[in-house]
């Protein structure tokens, strides 16, 4: 087995500047075509070469605006057309005829990606590669392994696993992509027992800007393999993913809770001091929710809670939360494929969403109470009811045991994600909630350096924030030099 260093202070890593990625005049591809031009070519030229189940939508079609919905509208970036690719050849096709015709493009499978770069596509000619139909995962448990598709969701690969009577890594939101999210990290409840997402890859399969499909693993390309597993927008399109799947624990059966609490700030101070003293264990995970729901209208703290295991194991395990007497309980043992369900409305497309987001240390928890009222203020004003914060909490151990270095992914030490985000349905709202988001984020952070997960970046953030410090950033960009050196693959929270 080919062996790679397992700290970034064992690479010798060529300097790569901003400026090494810019060229000159003399280089430049010719001016973007015409909207026109672009949807033209695409009927006339593309589509045929594509395989038999593929597709294109142009905006006079009615497939086309439910295959641009995203999670949030200020992402919507008025593509020029969608292009839904049926095989890893129709990725490859299409990427090199958009490179040929210098027609920026962007994939998508669940379409919940958030950061604001992707504006910069918005009023130039585009294409959307959506990847859906390459939604398939098979799980084989003798191998512990599990092959998902390109286009795949989390709540498809949960239920497919399931269905094997195994468990893998996973977010907790269903209509996710789970590929991008693993990417990104692999934030979810199943890290308290197995680690990150981005521990779980074995290998992958990414169409790079030429069209060429290559594969990385700690075999083979394995600078590449560093790179995807926490970065892995930046260099290529993922068609495939090989994980790690594990035998299912209590026969597939967990337990969940949704506890709802009056919101105040002294009682939120009591939430989280019994969260911390607690500790989130094995098994264990919590997402805490501030949001205002019908028909009151008033501010509730909700906690959804997830425990491996049966429902006596569960309600001593969070003892000290039931014990401050929560207004609502709805607990019930739980099969595994439906654990991430008390987060669907949370996760539904629609409305304009920005959201500003920062990791914290488990003991910095308390730190919550800063910006409860900023929130109660800003989700009081009109049209702005539905604001939420969430705070993703789970337990660390188990990522901390792999070195920091041996991926690009670069907050292991954290262990709470908070990211608020304002929800409104008018445009006339988004310069005053990124006054509210900044300043939610700025309070939060305090002097404290800013750790941002990249998938739950606003974009609007400095790279060394997502990506770790210079070194990181180095490294990071000395690989995109390599595997994608005219930024292709820039449009969501580059490296460069």
């Amino acid at each position: 087995m080919a062996t790679i260093p397992t700290t970034t202070k064992d690479i010798a890593v060529p300097t790569a500047k901003l400026e090494d990625f810019h060229i000159s005049e003399s280089e430049l591809p010719p001016s973007p075509p015409s909207t026109e031009d672009v949807q033209a070519n695409l009927t006339a030229l593309l589509l045929p070469q594509l395989s038999e189940k593929a597709s294109i939508n142009l905006p006079s079609d009615a497939a086309y605006k439910e295959n641009t919905a995203r999670w949030s509208e200020t992402t919507f970036t008025s593509p020029t057309a969608v292009v839904n690719v049926a095989s890893e050849a129709d990725i490859s096709t299409v990427i090199k005829f958009a490179t040929s015709h210098n027609i920026p493009f962007l994939a998508q499978s669940g379409t919940h990606g958030l950061s604001s770069s992707l504006q910069k596509l918005t009023g130039k000619p585009h294409i959307i590669i959506n990847l859906r139909l390459l939604n398939s995962v098979t799980v084989d448990l003798p191998s512990g392994t599990a092959t998902i598709s390109a286009g795949a969701l989390t709540k498809e690969a949960v239920d497919a696993a399931h269905a094997a009577k195994a468990h893998i890594v996973a977010g907790v939101c269903n209509t996710v992509g789970v590929i991008p999210a693993l990417l990104g990290g692999g934030m979810g409840n199943m890290i308290s027992l197995y680690g990150l997402g981005v521990d779980q890859i074995l290998s992958a399969r990414l169409v790079l800007a030429s069209g060429e499909v290559v594969t990385c693993s700690l075999d083979e390309n394995p600078d590449l393999f560093w790179g995807i597993r926490g970065a892995g927008h930046n260099f290529g399109i993922v068609s495939e993913l090989k994980v790690k799947a594990y035998e299912q624990i209590n026969e597939g059966v967990h337990w969940t809770g949704t506890l709802g609490f009056t919101g105040s700030k002294e009682l939120l101070g009591k939430i989280t001091e019994s969260i911390k003293e607690m500790g989130i264990g094995k098994g264990m995970g919590v997402m805490m929710i501030w949001a205002r729901p019908p028909p009151a209208l008033q501010p509730m703290i909700i906690l959804n809670l997830w425990y491996a295991g049966n429902e006596d194991e569960a309600k001593i395990a969070y003892s000290k939360l039931f014990d401050l007497e929560p207004m609502m309980q709805i607990c019930a043992p739980t099969p595994y494929d439906h654990v991430n369900d008390a987060n669907d409305l949370v996760c539904e497309k629609g409305q304009r969403k920005p959201a500003y987001s920062l990791g914290l240390d488990f003991s910095q928890l308390s730190d919550l109470e800063n910006v409860w009222e900023q929130w109660v203020e800003w989700s009081n004003r009109e049209g702005a009811g539905h604001s939420v914060v969430l705070s993703e909490i789970y337990g660390f151990d188990k990522a901390r045991e792999v070195d920091e270095g041996s991926t690009a992914f670069a907050w292991r030490g954290a262990g709470v994600f908070v990211l608020t985000i304002p929800i409104y349905a008018s445009p006339t709202l988004d310069a005053d909630a990124h006054v509210y988001g900044t300043k939610f984020r700025s309070t939060l952070q305090g002097a404290a350096p800013q750790r941002v997960y990249s998938n739950f970046a606003n974009g609007d953030e400095d790279p060394s924030s997502l990506y770790g410090g210079e070194e990181r950033l180095q490294r990071l960009r000395a690989l995109k030099r390599t595997w994608d050196p005219k930024g292709v693959f820039s449009w969501y929270n580059p490296v460069c």
